[in-house]
């Protein structure tokens, strides 16, 4: 039976309670999206709350429900699985939203196409159209090009992901629509009760790292760089504040803290639903990553009147960064320092930066308005 509301299918590998950045935005957008009378549900392919039982289904606080393909079945093949589940109970729903290329074998593309859905697949880190596309064998790729266009619509988040369709579908079938914010009404007004809490004066430096603890996101590098700050700001401490998704990387970090003399002015606080109280917390975000989609926790900093300083990602970063005017871009660690040298040692500097860089936010990435455009995406034929 085709629903009477917009009802939208969201396929993802991991998902709760596997920590993902995509997947705590995405219930962050749930929530917006319900308020347009669009109803969600979430189908996860790899992650699972427990490996007993066949099948879980949880309601979490969003408006939305999970179902879990069954743990032993889906750790074998995963995409028959994914297929089987999708020609059972894809009737209840008009669109199908991969949030990863999660069917290498397009199988539940197929069945969705078949059914009458419409399918949307979004391009998040190294999964653009010519990415995807380039991930298969040569001899194949002719194959794969002709299967990607059973996919309605790609949408990218950044720039540098829409820059390479990789000749699959054409321009009008594939967006770009940016991540969103929450933008709070009055940011960091709770920061004299909180650096209090910390044991934080108003002459301590506090630089924030938001992400987790991962090589790619590449904390280490702020670590290794924390002593040259030091030297000019004694009351300087790092705090990172995310989970630990790769263990022997997070273990690392502490060690390399332990060898550098630092274990007073690094601290991991592991992971929070709180941000918000470590932006109101902190005087500067740091940001290393290498590679990244888009970065959705400099765009949170940016809302609360943070001023971030985050590594140059052409067509990421530098898509809603300004260099010295909403943040500042670095390529190189010489760049790095001198931005934390010139932001630290002016208190003026970082109002006026925080300041733009929170108008950045309000006016081009509400979260709300963003739900607005996926919304008329899920409406229309």
């Amino acid at each position: 039976m085709v629903p009477s509301r917009p009802t939208v299918l969201h396929v993802f590998n991991y998902f709760a309670p596997d920590f993902t950045g995509e997947g705590i935005y995405a219930t962050k957008m749930f929530v917006h999206l319900a308020s347009l009378g669009i109803e969600n549900e979430v189908l996860v392919t790899r992650s699972h709350p427990s490996v007993a039982g066949a099948c879980a289904r949880l309601t979490t606080p969003a408006p939305h429900t999970i179902h879990y393909l069954p743990y032993r079945l889906s750790r074998r093949s995963p995409e028959l699985q994914l297929a089987f589940w999708l020609l059972r109970h894809g009737r209840r729903y008009n669109v199908v939203h991969y949030h990863s290329h999660c069917d290498r074998r397009f199988l539940s593309l197929l069945v969705a196409r078949t059914l009458g859905l419409r399918v949307l697949m979004s391009c998040t880190l190294d999964d653009s159209p010519g990415a995807v596309l380039g991930s298969y064998k040569p001899g194949f790729r002719w194959l794969a090009k002709r299967l990607l266009r059973l996919v309605n619509t790609f949408v990218s988040i950044s720039p540098k992901l829409h820059g390479d369709p990789g000749g699959v579908v054409p321009d009008d079938r594939h967006l770009l629509i940016p991540q969103g914010v929450e933008v709070p009404c009055a940011p960091r007004h709770e920061r004299c009760r909180l650096r209090q809490e910390l044991g934080v004066g108003d002459e301590h430096l506090v630089l924030l790292f938001v992400g987790a603890l991962c090589e790619r996101k590449n904390p280490i590098f702020l670590i290794e760089q924390l002593p040259a700050i030091l030297e000019r700001h004694p009351r300087a401490s790092l705090y990172l504040v995310g989970p630990t998704t790769e263990d022997a990387y997070a273990r690392r970090l502490v060690e390399r803290a332990n060898e550098l003399g630092l274990a007073h002015a690094v601290r991991f606080v592991g992971f929070t639903a709180r941000t918000e109280d470590w932006y109101a917390v902190a005087d500067l975000m740091l940001f290393s990553s290498t590679n990244e989609g888009f970065g959705n926790v400099l765009l949170e900093a940016m809302a609360h009147g943070v001023p971030v300083v985050a590594r140059r990602l052409p067509g990421v970063t530098d898509s809603y960064i300004v260099h010295e005017e909403s943040g500042m871009l670095f390529d190189d660690t010489a760049d790095y320092l001198r931005s934390v040298y010139a932001l630290a040692a002016d208190p003026a500097l970082r109002e006026r930066v925080g300041a733009k860089a929170r108008a950045v936010a309000i006016e081009r990435f509400p979260l709300s308005q963003v739900a607005q455009r996926y919304a008329a995406l899920y409406t229309s034929r």
